[in-house]
């Protein structure tokens, strides 16, 4: 079997971890895990696999998000700080697909929902089930996974919009459609946003778990499609995780962890917000290793991140590591320690679906928007409780063909912006993870200071 393109790349340093592999929880594209996880759970068991069977189909549907040390790709790293082609495409076969691979125009590569394109995965296995059909249960959950996103990603690909200092490669990138809300927006990925497409959506799924042949000539039973829509037409209208798990808990499903980080706000009764279906391996600590960044710069982000995850005020580590250290003469490229602050606070909120369009706001934020910001942070429990940064985001691996450890952010040079040298730090945070984030450092004299903070719907 042909290793994936992120696969090839890295290879030499998964190999060296694989003694230590398998632990943890990143993100996702598209629909998020109520799609990918619990609805693909809810439409296998409707067509007659047993639970264990229906649970093998969804956790392999969801590991794509960044389940898997393979399945984490960023655009800021292979379309935007660098230019990793390979990576682009996985990306593409798996989240967007098209007729036409990357590098292309984004107009080349439309994406159209259960298209050949989309179905491609699911028609490469079909030769291969015969005799093997419970054995690739998790591959035909795998291949599930792009049918499912051409409805939630139909349209003309979008790049990350991040501003005049930082641009990306649009033969490259793949983000959310702009009339889906581009790369600043969850929109694409929000079942009431489409409801209609939900249910397009849930049909093929369907079909294609019906089509799917007799496991050990057991034969399945799967009910009428028909008596399936007054729930799909609930399942799409929920709009909280607290309505998204009284809709699971309702058709049977309790256990609704999996619902932890979908880009919708808590509401009033979540429940328990974490689901063990990921397998990625523990990072060692805090602190980079990563070999060609310059070890300067990986001590700010060090102690940059630290500090921001600790019960510091976030003002008094700007004060110490942020824009009030540049130079009065120097402004361009720099935002303003009231915008820089407001971000980071909103990026530590424990409940990113109620801060997400603030924190994908063009910037800058009006004075509204910031007193919105104020509100929000309000009370201890807003705020994710003091953690290391090794228990904050997913375990990363660069792209590239150089071994290199598992990292907890990926460090990449920028190009000069108003005479500044910059580097940007590259990290997934578990609370937020169908989102990048990047922290922009520039150098002003001899310092190194945050000068803005970046971010991306990748998935």
């Amino acid at each position: 079997m042909k290793a994936s393109p992120v696969m090839s790349l890295r290879l030499p340093a998964i190999l060296a971890l694989v003694a230590v592999l398998l632990a943890l929880p990143v993100p996702a594209r598209a629909f998020e895990s109520d799609v990918h996880f619990g609805l693909t759970r809810w439409l296998a068991l409707r067509a007659g696999f047993t639970p264990s069977q229906a649970d093998s189909i969804a956790v392999a549907n969801q590991r794509i998000d960044g389940g898997l040390i393979e399945n984490l790709a960023f655009s800021f790293e292979y379309a935007c700080a660098g230019s990793f082609p390979e990576v682009a495409r996985q990306v593409q076969d798996q989240h967007y697909p098209s007729a036409k691979p990357v590098p292309a125009a984004p107009v080349d590569r439309m994406v159209v929902p259960g298209s050949e394109a989309a179905r491609r995965a699911l028609a490469a296995l079909s030769p291969q089930l015969k005799g093997k059909e419970g054995l690739l249960l998790g591959k035909f959950g795998e291949a599930l996974h792009p049918l499912q996103d051409s409805w939630a990603h139909q349209g003309k690909p979008s790049q990350p919009n991040l501003g005049a200092s930082l641009g990306c490669d649009a033969a490259l990138a793949s983000s959310p459609p702009l009339a889906r809300g581009g790369s600043q927006s969850h929109s694409a990925n929000l079942s009431a946003a489409w409801p209609a497409d939900v249910i397009g959506m849930a049909q093929a799924t369907y079909e294609a778990l019906r089509q799917y042949p007799a496991i050990q000539a057991q034969d399945r039973k799967p009910a009428d499609w028909a008596l399936l829509l007054p729930a799909l037409k609930a399942f799409a209208k929920a709009s909280t995780k607290t309505q998204k798990r009284a809709w699971f808990v309702g058709q049977g499903i309790t256990d609704t962890g999996f619902l932890g980080g979908i880009s919708l706000p808590d509401g009033a009764d979540p429940g328990l917000l974490t689901w063990g279906g990921q397998r990625l391996p523990p990072l060692a600590g805090s602190k980079s290793l990563q070999h060609d960044a310059p070890a300067e710069v990986r001590a700010f982000f060090d102690d940059l991140l630290a500090r921001w995850l600790s019960n510091e005020r976030v003002e008094s580590v700007l004060a110490d590591m942020g824009p009030a250290r540049a130079k009065p003469a120097v402004s361009d490229g720099v935002r303003s320690a009231r915008e820089l602050a407001a971000r980071l606070k909103l990026w530590k909120l424990r409940d990113h679906g109620a801060a997400a369009k603030l924190a994908h706001a063009p910037a800058p934020l009006s004075d509204v928007q910031l007193q919105a910001v104020d509100r929000l942070v309000l009370g201890a429990a807003a705020m994710l409780p003091p953690m290391a940064l090794a228990d904050a985001v997913y375990p990363l691996q660069p792209a590239g063909p150089a071994p290199m450890p598992l990292l907890p952010y990926i460090v990449r040079p920028l190009p000069d912006w108003a005479g500044l040298s910059r580097m940007i730090a590259i990290a997934r945070l578990k609370h937020a993870p169908y989102d990048t984030v990047g922290w922009i450092a520039a150098r002003i004299g001899e310092r190194w200071v945050l000068v803005d903070l970046v971010a991306s719907v990748d998935l």
